[in-house]
């Protein structure tokens, strides 16, 4: 799979080296974003739920247990996925982005707090996230887009049995016993539409060295179709990953196929080097 990537970001290069041609397109675009958590399943079991806009939460109910204190016992913990920097509707994230430009816009990441629970508490299945952006053509000046764009991402989610021996993905040394397991669907991963004659594709993709390309195991556990992309925490640990805005334009996009336009997104992001973040606790 890594070699595929490379090959349509390859591809996608060639593309964006013919974006220089006769017709004009839209050069830069004002935009407004914001990103959500906008449903989610949990397994059955005891313990809380926290669902709201930028977090999903769940374990311990007891008083004083937070996701973010690290070290209590499995009794008196939680874990959680936590929208950073993702703007609202009321304050959406705002800036300028051009068309056919490899330098991604940085428009928000997703914490995991991966720390121990008892095995009773109920833990997080599935997720959806959805992304509101609104774009408004600068240069040249022109009419903002409507309706706004929408793009959907499906998050399945495995919170492993910590068992030695049962691990699909082998934890790193000096950690254990297994990660959880994070995958990422994309069911809208981009978006097409037309202006003044010409297609664009937005894509709004995470840092692609910073998801990879999973086992079969490990997308089967989550529930997941192999192949699938994804991130794994180790236990007692913190990651982030970040989302990235790009806009592509050009008439090679008269008949775009969105799976491919979202491998495209990846690869671009793997051939500029986004590098992958880490944090431990």
């Amino acid at each position: 799979m890594k070699h595929s990537i490379k090959a349509v970001a390859a591809a996608a290069l060639a593309g964006f080296a013919l974006g220089a041609h006769a017709d004009p397109f839209q050069v830069t675009w004002d935009y407004a974003i914001y990103t959500t958590w906008t449903g989610s399943t949990f397994s059955s079991g005891g313990g809380s739920q926290t669902t709201n806009a930028t977090e999903l939460s769940w374990g311990s109910s007891a008083a004083g247990a937070h996701h973010t204190i690290t070290g209590a016992s499995a009794e008196n913990s939680r874990s959680a996925l936590v929208l950073d920097g993702a703007g609202s509707a009321e304050t959406p994230n705002e800036g300028t982005v051009a068309t056919n430009v490899i330098t991604p816009e940085t428009v928000g990441k997703v914490t995991h707090y991966n720390n121990p629970i008892a095995g009773s508490f109920a833990t997080l299945t599935s997720a959806s996230l959805t992304t509101v952006l609104t774009l408004t053509p600068k240069d040249p000046a022109g009419t903002t887009i409507d309706p706004p764009l929408s793009l959907l991402f499906t998050v399945n989610f495995k919170e492993t049995t910590n068992s030695t021996g049962t691990c699909v993905i082998e934890p790193a040394p000096g950690f254990g016993p297994c990660p959880d397991i994070f995958v990422l669907t994309p069911d809208s991963l981009d978006q097409q539409f037309k202006y003044n004659d010409i297609w664009y594709t937005v894509n709004l993709v995470p840092a692609a060295t910073g998801f990879y390309s999973l086992p079969a195991a490990a997308c089967t556990t989550t529930g997941a179709t192999a192949p699938c992309f994804g991130f794994w925490t180790e236990e007692s640990s913190q990651e982030f990953e970040v989302f990235h805005l790009l806009i592509s334009g050009d008439k090679i996009y008269e008949t775009p196929e969105p799976g491919m336009i979202g491998l495209l997104g990846l690869g671009l992001l793997g051939a500029v080097g986004a590098s992958r973040r880490r944090r431990k606790s």
